[in-house]
């Protein structure tokens, strides 16, 4: 009997999101629609990146990023069946057309795997560029060609012999890929030129640079080869391409921040995801008439089944595959299209792309699990909403463009008399692994706030087939170690850390660890390591505690730095990030990214006693020196949350497009910002509106202040430099050339050190103060990212 029909087959219900705020037990059984969606849905494991359907229809594979596995869904029972370990962030898969092979491309681990769907057994293993991120399989199943985002070039795969033949450089960082029918010529969507490459698919010679603006992402092909579908991700317009002239000759207006397109196999529709308003787009191309449906929160990926049965939708926000019928029942508007160009000939340029030289423009890469997992949402259309008088918190509305916010002070805004509500509510974290979700609530987690009614403008920003059968399979060898539950999480031992006075501690990503640096010898002086990839840390003020997000487990641990173990695991809300320490101690601050609210963790009771709504997509934490305001960047909306600590009110005011790191003045007085779509830092009075800016390098990741106040030291991810600024004047002094993916940064206590973290390299860079000369780097390997100075007395957020 196939492996397929031993594995257990119940499954639990997944519960709608108001339900989840409710009390009482999940049901076993069918599955139902999540939240936002209408639709059957298949739970799968966490942050679902592409789905694809065998060629006969008959299985769904799905590519679980934060897991590391894939699932695999039976689609005749619309029931999940297996979970696969695979490499270390899978993110792309190709199925072949005879469905002999599957490829998982892992972002991480920088490989494909090639994988026998009839056993899901391990073909072969090849090694490619840095960061894979997209692929593209040649229609006669022979070549795979994957683009490396860090690499910036793209990689050219053998499928008959599993070995990687030839890589192309293309000098920018690829977001989409598809090849032509024929085979003949290979099509890249880059971020710095807003534009798509098209290449010569056997030499690897540009032939023609088609210019798109914006941020062109995902890319698809008609059956027929004539078009070329691209989604602009800055714009919400899916753009077409005439692949005989290869000129856009019309766009269409979808939904906000599309981020993946497919073509149905009949080619009269387009599919369309839009991250931004949570939907699935279908575009009609004969009239360009556009429909949608929502489809739950963060969607990432769409597939076609065969035959055009149903629509697949991958839904990372809640962990689920959406099954939509291909005669979806959707709203209907008014197409928006325009003819934006006439044909012209194609004037082919055989320029090689080794010496393309990229065109200086912010480039936001993934979100979320390198340094974040996807690029920032514009302001015009992810406004923060009003304050309502409902009894659960609602999702955010989109403002309309000509509706003027309100600019009620700060002052007010933080005052008893804003007319928020505090509302009951529970937030869960979310289950892992192969285990069906369990029928436990969490405990209750305080009342939840709804953010004032003030959005408060800056002057600087306007705010405006073949038959699949099922034969047993062989396990499968795993890189790293699959991500594990946290049921059992307490009392867990991970490794003393007895915190000194001049450590830094930095996150280790991929090894999953915490790990202590002695700034006197420059080694390693100790290591937490957990079982789950840790996103953020801070410490208690009396240097006992780390307090470490679990973005995948949707829970905060509370780690006995002295006894080396676990205290309490305390669920909070979906993928937390970053997190933050009251200077009393009897408050820790939780921002989740995915739920856009803050959990208030009381201590040493590590109960979640309120959860405040803040803005779309909060990633960074900043207490001021007494503790009675706390500042969170919330880089979808790109606005900032002002929470009032004491009475949990919050104002919110407008920054930029797309705040992700700050620090603050040692007064208190000004919060420095930096923005890595606008590629800025900005100081921000903390009563006022931006004072001034300041341009930095290409995507500020981190940013740090020295201890006397008069420098600030922003990191670069993609320019990959260290911008060193005077905080009076704003003005850049100077540019220092970093290693590979600096994604954290901070100053020794003393002011003289700076320390790095060089997430692509695995090192650390330890920088003069004074000269800026590199003193040592230190290899530390599994991605270093956040770092935090800390001593025994005083505890410190990541910066």
């Amino acid at each position: 009997m196939p492996r397929r029909w031993e594995c257990i087959r119940q499954r639990f219900r997944w519960a709608l999101l108001v339900a989840l705020l409710a009390s009482g037990p999940v049901s076993s059984g069918a599955e139902i629609a999540p939240a936002g969606s209408s639709h059957p849905a298949v739970t799968v494991l966490n942050d679902p990146r592409d789905v694809v359907v065998t060629r006969d229809g008959a299985y769904a594979y799905v590519a679980n990023f934060g897991a590391d596995k894939l699932s695999v869904i039976d689609r005749g029972k619309n029931e999940k069946i297996a979970d696969i370990p695979v490499g270390d962030g899978p993110i792309s898969l190709e199925i072949a057309s005879d469905n002999s092979f599957l490829s998982v491309t892992h972002f991480f681990s920088g490989d494909v795997w090639f994988l026998d769907p009839q056993t899901d057994a391990v073909i072969s293993k090849v090694s490619v560029g840095s960061s894979p991120i997209v692929t593209a399989l040649t229609p006669d199943d022979t070549k795979l060609y994957v683009g490396n985002l860090m690499g910036r070039d793209v990689s050219v795969v053998d499928t008959k012999t599993y070995q990687a033949m030839k890589t192309f450089p293309l000098g920018d960082y690829p977001h989409g890929i598809a090849i032509s029918a024929d085979g003949s010529l290979l099509y890249v969507s880059v971020r710095e030129k807003g534009a798509i490459l098209v290449i010569n698919a056997t030499t690897g010679e540009l032939l023609k640079t088609i210019e798109t603006g914006g941020f062109p992402r995902a890319l698809a092909l008609s059956p027929d080869g004539k078009h070329l579908f691209a989604v602009d991700y800055d714009s919400g317009k899916l753009l077409s391409v005439d692949t005989n002239t290869l000129a856009v000759v019309r766009e269409i207006t979808v939904g906000s921040h599309p981020i993946a397109v497919k073509v149905s196999p009949d080619g009269k529709k387009v599919y369309v995801v839009n991250r931004g308003s949570n939907s699935l787009g279908a575009v009609e191309i004969d009239s360009a008439q556009y429909s949608e449906i929502p489809v739950g929160p963060g969607p990432t990926e769409v597939a076609v089944a065969p035959g055009a049965d149903a629509i697949l939708v991958a839904v990372g926000g809640s962990n689920h595959i959406q099954m939509i019928p291909a005669s979806m029942n959707v709203a209907v508007s008014e197409p928006e299209m325009s003819e934006v160009r006439p044909p012209v000939a194609p004037a082919p340029q055989m320029k090689d792309l080794a010496s393309a030289k990229p065109v200086e423009e912010p480039s936001p890469i993934l979100d979320d699990s390198i340094r974040d997992r996807e690029a920032a949402r514009a302001p015009k259309e992810a406004q923060e909403p009003a304050a309502t008088d409902t009894k659960v918190a609602q999702p955010q509305p989109e403002r309309a463009e000509n509706e003027s916010p309100e600019t009620t002070p700060v002052a007010k805004a933080a005052s008893s008399e804003t007319g928020m509500s505090i509302l009951p509510g529970t937030v869960t974290g979310t289950e892992k692994e192969t285990s069906p979700a369990s029928s436990e609530q969490p405990p209750e987690a305080g009342p939840m706030i709804e953010p004032s009614t003030s959005v408060i403008p800056s002057s600087a920003d306007d705010v405006t087939s073949s038959e699949t059968s099922r034969t047993p399979g062989a396990q499968i060898a795993r890189l790293v170690s699959p991500l594990e539950g946290k049921a059992k999480a307490a009392g867990a031992k991970v490794g003393e850390m007895p915190l000194g006075s001049v450590n830094t501690l930095f996150v280790n990503e991929d090894t999953h660890e915490i790990c202590a640096l002695d700034t006197q010898t420059n080694k390693i002086a100790a290591r937490v390591q957990l079982k789950d990839r840790p996103e953020g840390v801070a410490v208690d003020p009396a240097g006992k505690y780390l307090y470490v997000t679990i973005r995948y487990d949707n829970s905060l641990f509370v780690i006995d730095a002295t006894a080396g173990e676990i205290t309490a695991r305390v669920p909070v809300g979906m993928y937390p990030r970053a997190v933050a320490v009251h200077p009393g101690g009897r408050e820790v601050y939780v921002a989740n990214d995915e739920g856009s609210s803050i959990s208030v963790v009381s201590m040493p009771e590590a109960e979640v006693v309120a959860t405040i709504a803040v803005g779309d997509g909060p990633i960074a934490l900043v207490l001021s020196p007494d503790g009675n305001r706390l500042y969170c960047l919330n880089r979808y909306s790109g606005t900032i949350s002002i929470i009032d600590t004491p009475t949990k009110q919050v104002a919110t005011r407008a920054t930029g497009r797309s705040p992700v790191a700050a620090a603050l003045s040692r007064d208190g007085s000004t919060l420095y910002i930096a923005d890595s779509i606008d590629d800025t830092i900005s100081a921000l009075g903390i009563d006022s509106d931006i004072i001034s800016s300041a341009d930095v390098g290409d995507r500020p990741e981190a940013l740090a202040i020295s201890p006397d106040g008069k420098q600030l030291y922003c990191v670069n991810f993609l320019s990959e430099t260290l911008s060193v600024i005077d905080a009076p004047t704003l003005s850049v002094i100077r540019e220092v050339p970093l290693g590979r993916g600096p994604s954290g940064v901070v100053v020794s206590p003393d002011g003289k050190r700076i320390y790095v973290a060089n997430r692509f390299e695995g090192t650390i860079s330890v920088l003069s103060a004074e000269s800026l000369e590199t003193l040592a780097t230190i290899e530390v390997g599994g991605g270093p990212t956040k770092m935090t100075a800390v001593t025994a007395s005083e505890g410190h957020v990541l910066q």
